[in-house]
């Protein structure tokens, strides 16, 4: 199930809309009064923007429109088992964009918080520092997209929040381009960390606030270092570039002629290795894939989706061969081990 507005499919409204353009603007008409609270500081939510406060925001904001306000996406799977992907299409890019799992929705909103709060919430830095930081936050909260709709709306909030405690102005209110840099973001190697453009379109819209507790809030005395990648963050970022780069090779091939089997097996062994279930048969599925698909114009999304099927494997204790090794050709029956559940 998919309720990204691009598939036709409109969640479940107190207004009864069915069209997804008239979804879209009835949205931002009801929330905006709401949000607008928020941001005048009328509205007081506090909280460590962990999944308890996302769901606070999100209630608050988006209570005249949605019945369901509040509960994200795996709420809404462990309360009436509805599996809600957003994956869609970048509106940026046009390329497909993988998001966070439905399953994983809390717990990840819940390590981005805490590797915030490590960094004290990123006082204590000048401008240039604060953005850069900033814009790896903002990229991680913006790939969970916690709700099934109301994901930008609510981040807004989050960032600028962020962005107060740390002593600057963040205005995200009419500011298209930090979404489609986001996107742009998200769909690059997640690997090589380039959010180059993210941070320029933060940059724009961040300055200084003014006032003695701004400034106090970023004395570089509240600085804190930068966190070492650990194992956990390790294999976040490489499930992330799994899930983007498979995205969108299964893209490619859902337009070709006779593409359906490698299209089956590519979805299954990604949603396997997404959710840790890494064994010898479906490395070599992967290897295979892989083989199967080189030469057809989408080498660089194949190396990326190797890399990440390679780390990922590896930090469960299996040895990979490489690239450049010789590999076995044979692909191994999974008729008896297919998983049919959807993402």
């Amino acid at each position: 199930m998919n309720y990204g507005y691009g598939s036709g499919d409109v969640p479940p409204n107190k207004l009864g809309i069915t069209d997804p353009e008239v979804m879209r603007a009835a949205q931002q008409v009801t929330t905006d009064f709401r949000t607008g609270e928020l941001r005048e500081g009328l509205k007081v939510i506090r909280g460590n923007f962990d999944a308890d406060h996302f769901r606070k925001i999100h209630e608050y904001s988006m209570q005249d429109v949605y019945g369901w306000a509040g509960q994200t996406r795996q709420d809404l799977k462990e309360n009436t088992g509805q599996d809600i992907s957003r994956n869609r299409q970048s509106v940026a890019t046009s390329e497909p964009l993988a998001f966070e799992e439905a399953g994983k929705v809390n717990s990840r909103l819940n390590t981005i918080s805490a590797d915030l709060q490590k960094e004290n919430g990123l006082k204590g830095l000048d401008q240039n520092e604060f953005v850069k930081r900033f814009a790896n936050y903002y990229d991680q909260y913006y790939q969970v997209a916690p709700f099934r709709a109301g994901n930008d709306a609510v981040l807004n909030i989050v960032a600028e929040q962020i962005g107060k405690q740390a002593g600057y102005e963040v205005q995200l209110e009419n500011a298209p381009g930090v979404k489609v840099a986001a996107e742009k973001t998200l769909a690059k190697d997640s690997t090589k960390n380039d959010r180059s453009e993210l941070e320029q379109a933060l940059s724009a819209v961040t300055r200084p606030a003014p006032g003695p507790e701004a400034e106090l809030a970023r004395r570089s005395s509240l600085r804190e270092n930068e966190l070492p990648m650990t194992r956990e963050k390790h294999e976040t970022v490489h499930t992330r570039e799994l899930n983007q780069a498979g995205a969108f090779l299964q893209d490619t091939l859902s337009g070709r002629v006779g593409g359906k089997d490698t299209f089956d097996l590519l979805k299954q062994t990604q949603q396997e290795f997404s959710r840790g279930q890494i064994n010898e048969q479906n490395l070599q599925v992967a290897r295979h894939i892989g083989d199967s698909l080189k030469g057809q114009g989408v080498d660089p999304y194949i190396q990326r989706f190797e890399k990440a099927t390679s780390e990922l494997a590896e930090l469960k204790g299996y040895y990979v061969e490489r690239p450049n090794q010789e590999r076995g050709a044979a692909l191994p029956d999974r008729t008896s081990s297919r998983n049919e559940q959807e993402r």
